[in-house]
């Protein structure tokens, strides 16, 4: 169960650092708007934004999520999940920034989303951490593993 707690927080730190990413892009885009709107050559400071800093303190607390996640879930379950962060950043500019949501990106979080599956079933478990070359040649060998790698050389080669 508490791997669970662990898994749910490292996503809403990943999501809050995505969301953060994209507040503060939309903070600097209004700045340099409003800049336009005025006729100003020098737009104001990125601090006087609010939206800026709304982004920033998102983002902290979304490190700050990911950091206590780690003390909720094994290592080999929370940094894999890291990786979400690219998943969430496409949602977040979509609502925020409207941006296009293009075939490449879902095949993006395909193949994100499949890799984690991957490694989180793949991984052993917390109390084997010294392999061998022998040994993690084996774990690279697992049938999961070489059904992954093949589909995303699949996927790249189609792309």
């Amino acid at each position: 169960m508490e791997s669970i707690l662990g898994v749910i927080m490292c996503l809403c730190g990943t999501s809050c650092e995505a969301c953060g990413m994209v507040l503060q892009r939309r903070g600097l885009l209004q700045l340099k708007q409003n800049a336009r709107e005025k006729h100003q050559e020098k737009q104001k400071s990125t601090f006087s934004s609010w939206v800026w800093w709304l982004g920033i303190v998102t983002m902290a607390g979304g490190s700050f999520l990911n950091i206590a996640a780690l003390a909720a879930a094994p290592q080999r379950i929370i940094t894999p999940l890291g990786a979400v962060v690219l998943c969430w950043n496409g949602l977040w500019s979509r609502l925020f920034l409207a941006e296009p949501f293009l075939p490449s990106d879902f095949w993006g979080t395909f193949v994100i989303i499949t890799a984690l599956v991957t490694l989180i079933v793949c991984s052993p478990p917390a109390s084997e951490t010294n392999f061998t070359a022998a040994q993690l040649y084996d774990q690279l060998m697992q049938p999961a593993m070489l059904i992954y790698v093949a589909c995303l050389l699949s996927l790249i080669a189609c792309m």
